[in-house]
């Protein structure tokens, strides 16, 4: 039986020679041992409490109290078994001061072991009694992802004037999109003026309310939109309101069915997932279950494999063929849109021409992840029509669609079904689709026909790799009740020349009451980025055409595009060559896009010419500014009040600050993760930020206000010195305190007492508290000196306190050098014993072990502590400059622990040693060097009086 002598021994032994982590842990155990206190229940006589270490189904879990009575078996506290990722604690149970423990003998399922050398517990337990382990593979948004809800507004403009060899030339069209949102409501708008020598009118176009709520995915309009119901439906424009399921509005959320994986390891394992031989992840995983969630993809039957690995390398690989479809609704989930509202005719010919009241509107409902079904709905005065539809998963054979509905319209009925199979794998994707329809069939769309469908039908199949290019044919046929029949039949190829330059060909026949033929080739070739050339030659029955152009894409942000194009038409001898150029220039508040075409024939020849400019005019955060055309949302950025600061969205640079450090995006995703960032590169050195990047995520079509914070500061620099007698010392490596009667910094001096301190600024209004919400940019301060006036500079020395005063001039130097700054301590008039100085104690990167060559330092550090009570000793822990502030916090905590540990080893009481933690705040070179990192990562040991 273990005494308490043979586990303090031993705890000592262990503690020399490992990591200083376990040593800090069980230090921690050691102190809880000697006070704790427990009654052992009736059948435990003989029971000793001991700090083991425990190892679960092959993976360490750290050391724990546990009570080993006497006849070998292990009572263990409940909640340390919950934290080692125990679910199902079942078992005999005992109080011990207050916690609650359970034999391990009496938990079904688990067996143990013990190690009495090591003092080990292994632990062997049957997976189903630990947590789950989950991964999901949805896709994620970023951390810290800003959600605004501003008030804005925007008014779009587009002038286009077109002159030329035209008979209602000169033409003006000016057209315009005005939109305000106040919450989570859009006012949107828009209309077209146009005149010329034959036409002068005014056209209001689609004007409607917009609600999204995005928890809910749900949207809510008033006003004009388009309306569809759906398969055998129709689509049409109307003027009422509408509520809709839109899953759009969460662009992060999945709605068809994903593959899910769950499973047991009994130890320690780590999980590789392949999609199509293609390993998209890799992650070392816990004993116990696993589940694998949210495997999604595009593109049909795809072979998902998983492969387990204990760590003895034994494999097992799990294969999961699965069909992915967009097609399918998860279980559960509804899709949805009702809309009620008077028909609109004539839209963009007339403005306001509404007629019949009418109702269009479907629902779709998951009803099993391979089967989703749905129903849709017509209705306006005599006219009723009603539908119903179901989507199923063929297996891994793809997906089959069914439809019927049918008609009711002044007494006369009508009959139409549908059938849609479609299959898609990597390489190989097929299709079959057959509409049939009786002759008083009719929708809302439909009714005013002159003409209907009697049948269409289209199949389809293309097959693609690498190597061969990709080969589709394509066929269909429609008729109408009037035999109007119309046969295509077309080859489409395509394939990859070389890295930048791709090939594609097209025959297609069409056989109406005149067949034709129709071929097409052409070559696309990719010299630059963001640049293309294509040549292309088309025939047809009745002439052929040659093609040549070149095309420089507009850059995202600001930026020249070009377009060049030559064609040359033949037809029945006689050719009529075209050229035509573009010349767009994105501005920062404006498109600005020329366009000349000249055509010449045998019989006439006619040139065009077109200028237009494209703009908008954004209001947010009480700023009003001119930008490109606004397409979706738009972002107000503010770097301070630095002008020429790069600003980007999603890694494309968008434009520079102007003189008010402004800069507007017009061209953000609403409802995505819009990642802004500047470069701070930019950012003069007199100046501070907070941070680089920022996640905005807009609602639809709204203005949002991004701020990145900056601070001009001025610093302070000198030498901290001790007056002892007629003597000067410099203070080294002591901890000091600069205040200005309204903020305190700490600070620590550096060899000869020298001190660097740049947090006692006045800050810029620019870095206050600016409530993000209401979009509200603070105005910088004018003055340029933030640190003059008067400071105090306290500190500690040899028990006693020293403050002295300093005045900092009003200066436009970004360091202020105070010199020296002295302090007399009271009482002290002679220059105390010299503690004697130790080198510095280095370690390896991301590293908190002690080297083994600084052994004998520290064991001189421990006799001369032993020796002299004396002296005190204070460890201060550093890092270099890699790794965030928080971490190498942490991480000089625990160097300093570390070295701590080896002194009480050697005897040295801890209440005579100070920890003080500095991370990277305090290096003591700043050369990028592996040499000036390595004097950075260091215990630094100070020996005080």
């Amino acid at each position: 039986m273990l005494t308490w002598k043979d586990v303090r021994r031993r705890f000592f032994h262990r503690c020399r020679g490992a990591g200083p982590s376990r040593c800090a842990h069980v230090i921690l155990l050691l102190c809880g041992l000697i006070s704790f206190s427990f009654s052992f229940p009736p059948d435990c006589s003989g029971s000793e409490q001991i700090i083991i270490k425990v190892v679960l189904n092959s993976e360490d879990r750290g050391e724990f109290f546990a009570v080993m009575t006497g006849d070998g078996d292990f009572f263990l506290a409940v909640e340390d078994l919950k934290g080692m990722g125990f679910t199902d604690i079942r078992g005999i149970t005992g109080e011990f001061d207050g916690r609650m423990y359970v034999s391990l003998r009496s938990m079904e399922g688990v067996e143990y072991g013990f190690d009495e050398k090591n003092l080990t517990l292994q632990i062997v337990a049957a997976p189903t009694l630990l947590s789950r382990f989950t991964l999901d593979f949805g896709p994620k948004r970023a951390a810290g992802v800003f959600y605004p809800e501003h008030s804005s507004a925007f008014l779009n403009y587009s002038l286009n004037y077109s002159d030329g060899d035209i008979p209602e030339y000169p033409d003006l069209t000016l057209t315009n999109q005005v939109g305000i949102r106040s919450g989570g409501v859009l006012f949107l708008t828009d209309s077209i003026y146009t005149r010329n020598r034959t036409d002068d009118r005014f056209l209001r176009l689609m004007t409607a309310f917009t609600y999204d709520r995005r928890d809910e995915m749900d949207r809510f309009v008033a006003g004009d939109f388009f309306a569809g119901s759906g398969l055998l439906g129709s689509s049409v424009n109307m003027g009422g309101f509408g509520y809709s399921k839109v899953y759009t509005i969460d662009p992060y959320f999945i709605r068809y069915p994903t593959l899910d994986v769950t499973g047991l390891v009994s130890m320690p394992s780590e999980i590789e997932v392949y999609l199509d031989n293609i390993r998209i992840e890799t992650e070392k995983i816990p004993s116990g279950e696993f589940e694998l969630k949210n495997i999604y993809y595009y593109g049909g039957a795809r072979d998902v494999e998983v492969i387990l690995r204990d760590p003895f390398g034994n494999e097992r690989r799990l294969k999961y063929p699965f069909y992915f479809t967009d097609r399918l609704l998860k279980q559960g989930l509804h899709e949805f849109s009702y809309n009620l509202g008077f028909l609109r005719e004539d839209f963009g010919v007339k403005s306001n021409r509404y007629t019949s009241l009418a109702l269009v509107a479907f629902h779709r409902y998951g009803f099993k992840d391979a089967l989703t079904g749905g129903l849709r709905v017509e209705a306006m005065d005599g006219l009723y029509n009603l539908g119903a539809e179901a989507t199923a998963l063929l297996g891994t054979m793809g997906t089959a669609t069914f439809a019927l509905a049918g008609s009711l319209l002044n007494g006369e009925e009508g009959l139409a079904g549908s059938f849609e199979w479609l299959y898609e794998t990597r390489n190989l994707n097929a299709r079959i689709f057959i509409n049939r329809y009786t002759e008083d069939y009719t929708t809302v769309g439909n009714r005013l026909a002159t003409e209907k469908r009697s049948y269409e039908a289209a199949a389809g199949v293309s097959y693609g790799n690498i190597e061969l290019g990709t080969l589709a044919l394509d066929i269909g046929t429609s008729r109408t009740f009037g035999n109007n029949e119309r046969r295509t039949a077309m080859v489409t190829y395509t394939r990859s020349l070389t890295r930048k330059s791709t090939v594609f060909a097209t025959y297609r026949r069409i056989k109406t009451d005149e067949p034709g033929d129709e071929f097409f080739v052409g070559i696309n070739y990719y010299p630059w980025r963001d640049s293309y050339i294509t040549t292309q030659y088309r025939r047809t029955e009745e002439s052929n055409t040659e093609l040549v152009q070149f095309q420089k894409n507009t850059p995202f942000g600001e930026g020249l595009g070009v377009r060049g194009t030559y064609d040359r038409t033949g037809k029945g001898g006689d050719y009529t060559r075209t050229l035509s150029s573009t010349v767009q220039y994105n501005s920062r508040r404006a498109i600005v896009r020329a366009h000349y075409s000249g055509q010449e024939s045998p019989r006439d020849s006619k040139d065009i010419y077109q200028l237009s400019v494209a703009g908008s005019l954004a209001y947010v955060g009480d700023t009003l500014m001119a930008s490109r055309p606004i397409n979706d949302s738009f972002a107000l950025v503010k770097v301070g009040d630095v002008q020429g600061v790069r600003v980007y969205m999603n890694n494309q640079e968008v434009g520079k600050t102007d003189s008010r450090g402004m800069v507007l995006i017009p061209d953000v995703g609403s409802y995505y993760d819009n990642r802004i960032s500047i470069d701070d590169r930019d950012i003069p050195i007199e100046y501070s930020i907070d941070v680089v990047e920022k996640a905005v995520s807009p609602p639809l079509r709204s203005g949002s206000c991004v701020e990145f914070r900056t601070s001009r500061f001025q610093a302070m620099t000198g030498r901290l010195m001790v007056k002892i007698g007629d003597e000067l010392k410099p203070l080294e490596f002591h901890s000091a305190a600069m205040s200005n009667g309204e903020k305190t910094v700490d600070f620590v001096t550096g060899r000869g007492g020298e001190f660097y301190i740049e947090e006692l600024q006045r800050q810029d209004a620019s870095l206050q508290a600016v409530d993000e919400r209401e979009c509200r940019f603070a105005e910088p301060v004018e003055d340029g000196a933030p640190v003059q006036g008067r400071y105090d500079i306290t500190y500690s020395y040899m028990g006693k306190q020293c403050t002295s005063e300093i005045l900092v001039p009003d200066t436009e130097d970004l360091i202020v050098d105070l010199g020296e700054v002295v302090c007399e301590p009271p009482g002290a008039e002679k220059v105390p014993e010299e503690a004697p100085e130790f080198p510095d104690i280095l370690f390896d990167v991301d590293s908190f072990d002690v080297r083994p060559e600084y052994s004998k330092i520290l064991e001189e550090a421990a006799e001369l502590l032993l020796e002299d009570r004396e002296l005190r000793i204070t460890l201060e822990g550093h890092c270099d400059e890699t790794g965030s502030a928080e971490y190498n916090k942490e991480l000089a905590a625990k160097r300093a622990l570390a070295v701590r540990d080896y002194l009480v080893g050697a005897g040295v009481q801890a209440d005579r040693i100070i920890i003080e933690s500095y991370g990277k705040e305090r290096p003591l070179c700043r050369e990028d060097t592996e040499e000036c990192r390595q004097m950075n990562r260091r215990v630094h040991i100070r020996l005080d009086r």
